[in-house]
């Protein structure tokens, strides 16, 4: 029998394995909600074990990545993957794995349809700071509103993409803001946006968060970074809303 004091501890983790799926553009909502449904199933099949566990969901761009922590790469790797072809929501999927010290991605495994584009490079980690903006090089600012989040809620989860389907709505013909997609895990969702002045945006936003927020009791914050910057500054905190952190 294993000895609980070497058993892995949290931060102890030497791999983070990554089951990454290209979001579509039509049944985006609805295809959301089935890779959070399969992270519960992860989650159910990995339990507390010794060599691995499951660590939430990240979007990067057009792409959704289910976590694992483990220590065992190939055995983990093996023991979800009949799980996950039973479950997954589309064809298009592969595995990487990176070493927790470094942020270089290693494909494990990769599952083609024929017209599957490439899978996007994510260090889910790190989704806040590792956005490209190449394609918006006047932003100078990230906005990120910062919600309380119970891992694997599909119900909240849905809630939260209609709440970023406003802001889109919200920002779609204003040049002050621009909505940047979102994560979700570790206790926490985040809505990014892009801004060149961060106050105004929020103030401009705010009601719309604010009857989100206040229909279904979330307490959330608001702060900003530049883009080249790592710290970021408050704006507003709800009462009842745990500390700001992007991880």
């Amino acid at each position: 029998m294993d000895d609980p004091a070497f058993l892995p501890q949290p931060g102890d983790w030497k791999y983070k394995l990554a089951f990454r799926f290209p979001v579509p553009e039509r049944g985006r909502n609805r295809f959301l909600s089935a890779v959070l449904e399969l992270g519960a199933w992860i989650n159910a099949a990995l339990g507390e074990g010794p060599s691995a566990i499951y660590d939430g969901n990240s979007i990067d761009g057009e792409t959704m990545a289910l976590i694992v922590l483990t220590d065992k790469i190939e055995a983990t790797f093996k023991r979800l993957h009949p799980l996950i072809e039973q479950h997954a929501p589309g064809l298009d999927y592969d595995a990487a794995y990176r070493p927790l010290k470094t942020r270089d991605w290693t494909v494990l495994w990769r599952k083609d349809a024929p017209s599957s584009p490439p899978p996007v490079p994510l260090d889910a980690s790190k989704a806040a700071d590792s956005l490209e903006f190449d394609d918006e090089p006047d932003w100078t600012y990230q906005l990120v509103y910062q919600f309380a989040y119970i891992d694997g809620d599909l119900e909240q989860f849905d809630k939260m993409i209609e709440l970023e389907d406003r802001l889109i709505e919200a920002t779609a013909d204003d040049p002050i803001a621009e909505v940047d997609g979102h994560d979700a895990g570790s206790g926490e969702m985040n809505i990014f946006l892009l801004t060149n002045a961060p106050q105004d945006a929020f103030d401009s936003l705010r009601p719309i968060v604010k009857a989100s927020a206040a229909a279904r009791s979330w307490g959330y914050r608001a702060a900003y970074r530049r883009l080249d910057g790592d710290e970021f500054h408050d704006l507003w905190a709800a009462d009842d809303a745990p500390p700001f952190r992007v991880i």
